[in-house]
């Protein structure tokens, strides 16, 4: 759900992404999430899923075999919206924002 404003009332939405396909064939991985934007580093999309939606890997049924094994840089970013109150989310409307990317 939405408000008049644009923001998800469970936290606000990145307004901008970048998604590319990662083949260094590293096995580094590395996610963050601060202020205004979230930068995942070479993950497969089944992790993300599992980070967003708080679930075990066995838990996700029926992935494309892509989702589990290719990996990929994403980067996001919410433009509109004040550092302060980015800071003082909670990690429950982070998991939201999360969610709403992914979908």
């Amino acid at each position: 759900m939405t408000s008049a404003t644009g923001t998800n009332l469970a936290g606000p939405d990145y307004d901008v992404a970048t998604v590319k396909v990662n083949n260094t064939g590293s096995g580094s991985i590395h996610v963050s999430i601060r202020d205004n934007t979230l930068r995942a580093t070479n993950v497969q999309m089944a992790s993300l899923i599992e980070v967003g939606f708080d679930i075990r890997r066995d838990q996700v049924i029926g992935l494309p075999h892509w989702a589990r094994v290719d990996h990929y840089d994403i980067v996001a970013k919410v433009v509109n919206m004040d550092a302060q109150k980015l800071r003082g989310l909670t990690w429950e409307q982070r998991k939201a924002m999360l969610q709403h990317l992914l979908k």
